[in-house]
């Protein structure tokens, strides 16, 4: 909410204070640096200069301390002419000839699930890219980049979150704003957005929310699991004239808001965050939303994720799928269970008439299955084509497959990498977050880029030693998923660095024997000894081993 709470500050701080220096109140002792990628870039777009702000992180006595007036506040009041007039003077020149045109939706489903968001908005973002409307997944974007796509758009369509207010960077433009509602009413941002845009309107496309609370019994209204009223979404994108109808198919729709549904459970019971549930939020406060909601077919699988009084073992019919995904380094075996867990555990090199090698990822695969599904494709795979499974199955893979790449992609940059190191010291589990999807997709290539741009940066603060121990071993669990990958790309000098990597971070013998296997890809005999003597003077040298 920087944009939101501290910006309508600092325009006319930089008019009314030119030349004195900017404080801000921190939490701790840091150098600007050392600050939040999203607070440097709004000091970037606003023409602050670094070396102009000091931060202070305990009370401080001023003799002389200039304070320009807030020009709006979140939920406040609309800002005056003069603010937008002096924000638009600001930011010209990052905004040269403008001409408003299209349609561009501001989406939420690149964020993890636990943030909420709209069921099924996955669906809804593939079916408006399929019609031409420009998706955008701000996280993913350089702020620049960012207010260029939002003031060259004539009709922003925001799902309503944290995102709208980005538009508070850009002064008075002649386009359209609307917001598809997440809470019942919720008219977000509207003060602030009116003086700006030609028009703002809160679509009334909810039809409902899952919520849960936290310890005390109060609702976590921010990251509820929103369901669509399908027929006010698609006449609103029809009103700007985009044929959502056209394109829209209810029973796939279903499928991806089951889909979703079920993984915003997931993430809200993660061990991580259950605990901001208890001892208030019951099993039963979650389930018996389900049924008003018309999501009572949910409810036994929602009851298995949470362990509610529900749960109860999964019908055969319901046994997970396999499918075959077009990977990038061959055919990918993906084992997809019913609540959209995916995982892949097999590669099959060629393609179909000129099957090749079968590569098993871990333990539990079934051969002879995985040969006859892949035998059984015959035609051509085109890159993120699926075969097998339900169409529902082929649908939920395909979209998860993609979301995945779009948030590797983000990672691999170099502000999305010094946010996953920064991350190390406050919440080490984000650099497993940002691999693990990597890994059970199988993005090879992705893979190998983040490990290149993040190994140097975790094995520095290996090194360094300030790391505790557990934080040290999800590190090193993390550095062994990066080292599978670029394996299985085939950059073995890579795989073995993330391998010894992940040992200096916390050793054991399981991956000790992944740098044994890198090095015997490699052909560095002299490190493949060095790894197998390891083990045989700890006694911990497996038999199939023994002969190295």
């Amino acid at each position: 909410h920087i944009v939101a709470e501290t910006v309508p500050r600092l325009p006319q701080s930089l008019i009314e204070g030119r030349g004195l220096p900017l404080y801000f109140s921190a939490g701790a002792r840091m150098r600007v640096a050392d600050t939040s990628r999203v607070f440097r870039s709004v000091l970037n777009w606003l023409g602050v200069a670094e070396d102009r702000v000091r931060l202070i992180h305990q009370p401080t006595l001023f003799r002389d301390l200039h304070v320009a007036p807030q020009a709006e506040h979140l939920d406040g009041p609309p800002p005056p002419d003069s603010y937008l007039a002096l924000l638009e003077t600001i930011t010209a020149h990052r905004l040269t000839r403008l001409d408003p045109r299209g349609v561009t939706f501001v989406s939420r489903a690149g964020l993890p699930e636990h943030y909420g968001h709209h069921a099924a908005e996955g669906y809804l973002a593939a079916c408006l890219t399929e019609l031409g409307v420009r998706v955008v997944y701000p996280e993913s974007l350089p702020l620049p980049d960012q207010m260029r796509i939002y003031a060259e758009s004539r009709a922003l369509v925001f799902s309503e979150g944290s995102a709208l207010h980005g538009r508070q960077l850009l002064g008075r433009i002649d386009q359209s704003v609307s917001v598809l509602r997440r809470r019942h009413h919720s008219t977000v941002g509207r003060n602030a957005l009116l003086p700006r845009c030609a028009s703002v309107d809160y679509v009334p496309c909810l039809s409902g929310v899952l919520r849960v609370t936290d310890k005390t019994g109060r609702e976590i209204d921010y990251a509820l699991a929103s369901l669509y009223a399908v027929e006010p979404l698609i006449a609103h994108f029809e009103s700007l004239g985009v044929p959502l109808r056209r394109v829209w198919d209810m029973a796939t729709y279903r499928r991806h808001r089951d889909h979703d549904v079920l993984s915003w459970i997931r993430a809200m019971y993660h061990p991580e965050r259950e605990h901001w549930l208890r001892p208030q939020n019951t099993p039963d406060y979650l389930l018996d939303q389900f049924e008003p909601l018309g999501l009572g077919h949910l409810r036994p699988l929602a009851a298995q994720i949470i362990g509610g009084p529900d749960a109860h073992p999964v019908p055969a019919a319901s046994a997970p799928a396999l499918l075959a995904i077009a990977g990038d380094t061959g055919v990918d075996i993906v084992l997809a269970d019913r609540q959209g867990r995916h995982r892949c555990i097999a590669t099959r090199d060629g393609g179909p008439g000129d099957w090749g090698a079968l590569h098993l990822h871990g333990a539990g695969a079934d051969p002879a299955r995985i040969l006859g599904l892949t035998d059984a494709l015959t035609g051509v795979l085109a890159p993120g084509a699926v075969h097998g499974g339900t169409m529902a199955d082929r649908a939920l893979l395909r979209n998860a497959w993609q979301r995945v790449g779009r948030v590797g992609l983000h990672h691999v940059t170099q502000a999305g990498t010094l946010t996953l190191l920064r991350a190390l010291a406050t919440d080490p589990e984000e650099v497993v977050r940002a691999v693990r999807p990597l890994h059970d997709y199988n993005r090879c290539h992705l893979g190998i880029a983040l490990a290149q741009a993040l190994v140097p940066g975790l094995a520095a603060q290996i090194a360094a030693g300030r790391l505790s121990g557990p934080v040290r071993n999800r590190i090193g669990y993390a550095l062994r998923l990066l080292g599978d990958l670029c394996t299985r790309g085939g950059d073995h000098a890579l795989a073995l660095t993330c391998h010894e990597t992940s040992l200096r971070a916390a050793d054991n013998p399981f991956r000790r024997r992944n740098a044994i296997e890198a090095a015997y890809r490699l052909g560095d005999r002299a490190r493949l000894a060095h790894h197998v003597e390891t083990l045989r003077e700890r006694g911990q040298l497996p038999g199939d081993l023994a002969g190295l």
